[in-house]
């Protein structure tokens, strides 16, 4: 049962990430963005990455729709399949964000349904849904 208070999601209560900051690795998968849309509803500022700029700036730009005043949402660009961008894109963002709050790796290619997903958030990110591992990094 869900405690009481403002409606979950709206980015108030006790499911808030307000002021979070939330990595989403690979967030042009259809789950990617779901989640990262969630995530940004929930009060997170959210970092999308993929290897493609325009598809992940797309994705940022669609995930945008959910800002409040002082939230935002960035596109970084990463090749998952190389070493070498993964840790110039790790350097990068410690640079730009000292903190990070949630990381979510997306590398499973079915799915996921927002409702796996609240039900995921609800349970405090102890659970598991087709092969994505979320992981609270920090209050």
């Amino acid at each position: 049962m869900a405690p009481a208070g403002p409606s979950r999601g709206s980015g108030d209560g006790p499911w808030s990430l307000r002021g979070k900051v939330a990595l989403v690795f690979r967030s042009c998968s259809e789950g990617g963005t779901r989640i990262a849309s969630e995530l940004h509803r929930r009060g997170a500022n959210v970092v999308c990455t993929g290897s493609d700029r325009e598809a992940i700036e797309t994705v940022a730009k669609g995930v945008r729709r959910f800002s409040k005043p002082g939230m935002w949402v960035k596109a970084m660009v990463v090749d998952p399949t190389s070493l070498r961008s993964i840790r110039t894109f790790a350097e990068l963002f410690k640079k730009q964000h000292p903190l990070l709050h949630v990381f979510v790796c997306c590398a499973a290619d079915k799915p996921v349904e927002a409702t796996e997903f609240q039900a995921m958030l609800e349970a405090g990110w102890g659970s598991r849904a087709q092969g994505m591992d979320p992981v609270l990094l920090s209050n």
